[in-house]
């Protein structure tokens, strides 16, 4: 009895295991293949949104030598003296600039700030910053420039893949996206001190809210996302110039559920052997006066869980809590209520 039981249980984490992979998309076929290897790609895109909200991409168009500049430039930005980095603090003001800039302790779940340090990007205020002063050389500039104009139309395209996922015109969400507002590229800085951080979380679990998201993290990995089916924390493994996407609240309340916009997290211990973790990512959102409704793709109003309303009215105010609040909970609560659960048993472990 205890060996079928045995075989029972390695079946299921088998089982567990096949489903708790995250997709890997060639985008190749669809930015240049016939209509039946496009549809193909559509299909891989829309299975990964509906089960984990995570796939890699390869051959998406980004040079790596781009990428690799990019990622060089935040470490030489992070490596410098705190008081070096504090001149480029985010400005938090009302003016066009106030989030971009340098960052730390910000707040996505619980109580207990991220440890980690962040650059923004404002896509639509990028050459005024520049103006302003910035640590970058004119030769980085241009990569950085050429990084932002890489990636957006990278952007561009999947969200046409995102589009046909849900049935829609191909252009439909990229029309409403084909502009520099709300849309931005961070860098991000995670170092891992022995002679201070306690185990536990240096990115807290949290769901992205504009519509995409798609970057890269270098070769330590380290980021988890949760997975539904599966019920257990799953690592996205690092694949040279795989881009990494997901999608925000935004794109969930459009697909009416059908996507999932997904829990993800950093733990200390996966960055404790590596010391220090570097990624960046490039969100993206609509207009703040865009109208985010289900109904567009053919959601009937019997079956639509979520009013039309202007994308501002979610934005603000998780935006504010971001970088204001001193405790969140804040976070759609229609993926996986054991993923809630998993963080608060991780927050309650890690805080005692």
């Amino acid at each position: 009895m205890n060996s079928v039981l045995a075989i029972l249980t390695a079946l299921s984490l088998q089982a567990h295991n096949s489903l708790a992979q995250i997709e890997i998309v060639d985008f190749r076929p669809f930015l240049f293949g016939n209509s039946s290897s496009k549809a193909a790609v559509v299909e891989q895109v829309k299975r990964a949104l509906e089960t984990t909200g995570f796939f890699l991409v390869k051959n998406h168009g980004v040079p790596e030598t781009l990428i690799d500049s990019a990622m060089m430039m935040q470490r030489e930005f992070f490596h410098q003296n705190i008081s070096e980095k504090q001149k480029f603090a985010k400005r938090l003001d009302d003016t066009p600039h106030r989030t971009s800039g340098w960052f730390q302790n910000e707040l996505l779940y619980g109580s207990t700030p991220d440890r980690k340090e962040s650059y923004d990007f404002l896509l639509n205020t990028l050459i005024e910053d520049f103006a302003d002063g910035i640590w970058f050389d004119d030769e980085q500039l241009h990569d950085m420039l050429d990084f932002v104009v890489s990636m957006k139309s990278t952007t561009q395209s999947l969200l046409k893949a995102l589009s046909l996922a849900l049935g829609g015109q191909e252009t439909f969400l990229s029309a409403l996206h084909n502009h520099l507002v709300n849309s931005y590229l961070r860098f991000v800085y995670y170092a891992q001190d022995d002679a201070t951080d306690e185990p536990g979380l240096l990115l807290h679990p949290h769901t992205d809210f504009l519509t995409l998201t798609a970057g890269f993290q270098d070769e330590h990995g380290g980021l988890e996302v949760w997975n539904k089916a599966a019920k257990q924390w799953i690592e996205v493994t690092y694949i040279k110039g795989a881009m990494i996407i997901n999608i925000g609240d935004a794109m969930q309340r459009w697909s009416n559920d059908r996507f999932v916009a997904n829990f993800h997290r950093v733990p200390s211990q996966n960055v404790a052997a590596a010391k220090e973790r570097f990624s960046m990512y490039m969100f993206v959102g609509p207009q703040f006066e865009q109208i985010v409704d289900p109904r567009v793709f053919g959601v009937e109003d019997a079956d639509a869980k979520y009013p039309a309303i202007p994308f501002f009215e979610f934005y603000d105010e998780r935006l504010k809590n971001t970088l204001e609040a001193t405790e969140r909970n804040d976070h759609h609560t229609a993926g996986d209520d054991d993923a809630l659960k998993d963080m608060d048993d991780h927050l309650d472990v890690c805080t005692m």
